[in-house]
């Protein structure tokens, strides 16, 4: 979700959660649920019909252990790809309407 503060700042806040599963086909190998968390904040930049928003986000902000991949029945019980740790991106993003 996004918000707009006035004055062409914007924030956001996303909350991505996944119930907990299995990762083989005969429900043995339980994996937990997870949640990550991620913030950022820009502001925007208007004239005329072009749009300019420089903005700072923190995917991960709590820092959570999580899985980028669960490969279901993977061999040699090789099931789990972890996630990335906390870290920190900028984005410049231009838009003509």
């Amino acid at each position: 979700m996004e918000y707009n503060l006035g004055s062409g700042y914007v924030t956001g806040l996303t909350l991505r959660h996944l119930g907990s599963r299995y990762a083989d086909d005969a429900n043995q190998i339980r994996v937990d649920a997870q949640t990550v968390t991620s913030l950022r904040i820009g502001r925007d930049w208007h004239q005329g019909n072009q749009r300019l928003r420089l903005s700072l986000g923190i995917d991960n902000l709590l820092n959570e252990r999580h899985l980028a991949n669960l490969r279901i029945n993977a061999a040699n019980g090789r099931y789990y790809e972890p996630g990335p740790s906390r870290h920190i991106h900028a984005t410049l993003k231009w838009q003509s309407r």
